[in-house]
């Protein structure tokens, strides 16, 4: 069974400018199946936020009813990326605003029993680990744009070519999921490769859980743990984070 924790904290530099946080991460269990949307709002974009919100909104309302009916994840995902969208569209055109104020990207993990998939549209780190033997992997690279310190959105003009999907088997049991504010303490850019300490470090607490779906004492911690000076000496950015096991308890 799956058990998760949840961090969202805004960042120090969204604090100094007085800015909300722009970042939004959900997480949900149905039918066994983990189900994980993170979004960030585009700095640049005076809706980013309220753009993120749609989108991990849509995908969770989506998805959780599919769970159960062995679904074909890949193409899941892909659909709700569209839902995700259209839902992003729809707040635009309600509020009288410019879609490109809305921008985000958007990452989404599933997995069951038997199969699962991850989308990346933009920056972040979607990470698994297998078993005990390999360590952790990152599924797909961060996307940056065509520009420095630029990434993809779920607004922009033909998206669905954009997001890459790849699939997650039945191997998988444990899944990292965040926002670019964590990618320097999460990935080695040099080696293209995950730091194995970060995330062990963070899985820890969890593997020895006991809960079901999420453990709400570990949410409150890791979102503690994001605000602390440890973590925001190195990354100012929003962050949001989402940590699932389903190894047993130790």
């Amino acid at each position: 069974m799956w058990r998760f924790a949840v961090g969202l904290t805004t960042g120090v530099s969204h604090l100094k400018r007085g800015d909300p946080c722009q970042d939004r991460a959900m997480a949900t269990l149905s039918e066994d199946t983990l189900i994980v949307a993170i979004a960030d709002g585009a700095g640049s974009a005076e809706f980013g936020g309220e753009g993120a919100e749609a989108a991990v909104s849509a995908v969770i309302a989506y998805l959780a009813p599919r769970a159960g009916h062995g679904c074909d994840w890949a193409v899941e995902i892909a659909a709700a990326a569209v839902v995700a969208r259209a839902a992003v569209e729809a707040e635009a055109e309600r509020e009288g605003q410019p879609l490109r104020s809305y921008a985000s990207t958007l990452l989404i993990a599933v997995a069951d029993a038997t199969s699962g998939a991850a989308l990346q549209l933009g920056d972040g780190v979607i990470a698994v680990r297998r078993n005990d033997d390999d360590g952790w992997t990152w599924v797909t690279w961060p996307q940056k744009g065509e520009y420095a310190n630029t990434t993809r959105f779920l607004t922009e003009p033909e998206v669905e070519t954009v997001w890459e999907i790849a699939p997650l088997g039945p191997d998988v049991l444990e899944v990292a999921v965040m926002s670019d504010g964590l990618e320097g303490l999460a990935l080695n850019f040099a080696e293209r490769a995950a730091h194995d300490s970060f995330f062990e470090g963070l899985l820890a607490p969890l593997r020895k859980s006991r809960s079901q779906g999420e453990d709400l004492r570990l949410s409150t911690t890791l979102t503690e743990f994001l605000a602390s000076p440890r973590v925001a000496d190195r990354a100012d950015d929003d962050l949001s984070l989402v940590i699932a096991s389903r190894r047993e308890s130790t």
